[in-house]
């Protein structure tokens, strides 16, 4: 499907009679086309919008729909204003305007972003632009089927692509109409087919120009029919014009045989009509048989690397390619990669073999057998850990493989430095070995010995040993901080000497571990209040793996750290415990001190 990659895997997709299954609570979902209902003048340029009706959680969406281009010129596709992602993080995905045995069609899509809940009820999904460019009739029609098994279907934030919906299309019945007197000036376009007979697998040249010039890479759309038939027009391809020019190859097959009629179209543009050429008709005639090889290898035994010469024959089309591949090996061709080479000291070398014409007909694969070769000393290979670049530990696996042409393999020996060796021991395939502990690129060093005691030439691997994990540490923010806003920016840095680091993973407070590559720094946003922690784990290439954390608070209150409310109690407090300390001393002083008398009075 055209771009549902892009995105996402889907998993569990299947097919809905999107038309009769109702959404919870009685509605359904509908995907609706909200379009002008009147006629529009050529050349007015018009929007429709996409709609989404009574969803619930859209976390992704994609629409393919397929309109008339001799009608409708497609300008663009946006997301409105106040569209269902808008003010979410959302991933934006340019439309494309392309063309299939359909016809032309838009395809857009987007999708939320990151943990978040889809969009819920009814708005705009997008809005397209067109202008009427001729008169005349053009559907709206999204693509079929509908739903995960298509290419216009909706997804929940399972991304299981299964949200059911039924559309309310512009179709035959309801077409958006141009009409009035186009006032752009006429064009038009020719074309030249050669040859107008082929044999299958050869090439019709197409070319033609335009009665204007026109931008560079404008669309010139070559179409093919059955002749003799009604026309069913199939897309050949989309050309692009340099200038007024244009040119295609069309390679036709065996399965192609028959006449085809071939034309070639332009759509126009704001200053011409668009224009269709003559039809051309042309044959191509099949090639069933297919070619017949053989080689010049006369059975004997050989004492040094050889060639086997492949050849091939074809009485209609052509030999277009010998294949051949050694003692199983990969496929190769006698074009490409030369005559086969014998190389493999071995009593029973392989060779299998086979031709393909130019009409795409192929041989029957051809198996030589005992082909031999015998250089005497014995050959080998071996890799650690099945090839792998890393390792964390001094114990690694050897697979070795030899051969031996007459005697065949005894005896092995092997080496960390090449100048230490084990004893000889029995040969075998496999065998644990322990590299020297030191950290850093590991070689392995190996010799063969077969039973006549003759030694082979030293064979050897590498390996990069790194059994330490990576080191990190956290820049921002420190530990224990508090931070006074909902947005945190989170700043690493990491090393491995050896391995390099192969990514690193986030978990914010103990939840679900998010890779976030090689980057050193995250913003998380939307943080409550309180205590937050944060994990980061580096990961090296070889797997290990090292985890930090820090914890931070997160306070967005308005005064020094405390709530509003809080500080108002605090202040009131306050102001109590000072009012009655004031009262408490000024009744005090209002009564008289025991023992005191007036004026001219005396003590008894």
């Amino acid at each position: 499907m055209a771009m549902k990659a892009l995105l996402f895997i889907a998993l569990g997709l299947m097919l809905f009679n999107l038309s009769t299954i109702p959404l919870s609570f009685g509605q359904a979902t509908q995907l609706e086309i909200v379009a002008p209902s009147t006629a529009i003048l050529v050349p007015t340029q018009f929007n429709i919008n996409i709609d989404v009706v009574n969803v619930t959680d859209l976390y992704a969406w994609q629409i393919k729909l397929y309109y008339n281009s001799t009608v409708l010129r497609w300008i663009n596709a946006t997301y409105p204003p106040g569209h269902v992602f808008d003010g979410r993080t959302f991933i934006e995905v340019p439309a494309v305007n392309l063309s299939d045995v359909g016809g032309s069609y838009i395809l857009f899509t987007a999708s939320l972003q990151g943990p978040q809940s889809g969009f819920n009820g009814t708005g705009a999904l997008c809005r397209i632009s067109f202008e009427a460019q001729a008169t005349g009739n053009s559907t709206l029609i999204f693509s079929r089927p509908l739903g995960a098994d298509g290419d216009t279907w909706l997804s929940g934030s399972d991304l299981l692509f299964n949200i059911p919906f039924a559309v309310i299309e512009r179709d035959a019945s309801n077409p958006i109409t141009a009409v009035g007197d186009d006032t752009r000036l006429p064009s038009a376009i020719s074309m030249s087919v050669a040859p107008l007979l082929v044999i299958a697998g050869h090439s019709f040249t197409v070319n033609g120009t335009t009665s204007v010039t026109v931008p560079d890479n404008t669309p010139v759309y070559v179409e093919y029919s059955a002749s003799n038939a009604t026309p069913i027009w199939r897309l050949l391809t989309m050309a692009f014009s340099n200038g007024s020019k244009y040119s295609y190859l069309w390679k036709p097959t065996s399965a192609d045989d028959g006449l085809w009629d071939i034309r070639a179209r332009w759509e126009g543009n704001a200053a011409y009509r668009p224009a269709t050429s003559l039809t051309k008709t042309v044959a191509v005639m099949p090639d069933y048989d297919p070619p017949v090889s053989h080689n010049d290898y006369e059975g004997l035994w050989r004492t040094a690397d050889f060639t086997i010469n492949l050849s091939a024959t074809d009485d209609l089309s052509g030999v277009a390619e010998i294949w051949y591949k050694m003692n199983e090996g990969t496929n190769k061709t006698v074009r490409v990669d030369g005559q086969p080479r014998v190389i493999t000291e071995s009593a029973n070398n392989t060779l299998e073999y086979w031709s393909v014409d130019i009409a795409g007909n192929q041989e029957n694969h051809t198996v030589l057998k005992e082909i031999k070769l015998d250089k005497t000393a014995p050959t080998g290979s071996f890799t650690i850990n099945n090839g792998a670049t890393y390792t964390n530990k001094t114990t690694v696996a050897l697979r070795l493989s030899a051969m031996d042409a007459t005697s065949g393999i005894a005896e092995m020996r092997l080496s960390n430095d090449n100048v230490t060796y084990t004893d000889w021991q029995i040969y075998v395939q496999f065998k644990p070995w322990i590299l020297q502990e030191v950290d850093g690129v590991r070689t392995v060093y190996l010799q063969l010995r077969d039973s006549a005691r003759l030694i082979s030439q030293v064979y050897s691997q590498t390996i990069i040993l790194d059994p330490t994990p990576p080191i990190i540490s956290v820049i921002s923010p420190s530990n224990n901080s508090v931070i006074r806003s909902s947005t945190v920016t989170v700043t690493w840095e990491g090393s491995d000497n050896t391995s390099d680091i192969a990514h690193y993973e986030l978990r914010l407070d103990r939840g679900f571990w998010v890779s976030v590559g090689t980057n050193t720094t995250q913003i998380f946003t939307g943080f409550g209040d309180g205590a937050h922690s944060i994990e980061i784990k580096a990961v090296n290439k070889v797997g290990l793996e090292k985890v930090i954390s820090v914890s931070f608070n997160v306070d967005t209150s308005l005064l020094f750290g405390l709530g509003f409310l809080e500080v108002i109690g605090i202040l009131a407090v306050i102001i109590l415990v000072i009012l009655g300390v004031c009262i408490y001393f000024f009744k005090i002083r209002k009564q008289p001190l025991k023992g005191e008398g007036r004026l001219g009075g005396k003590f008894e």
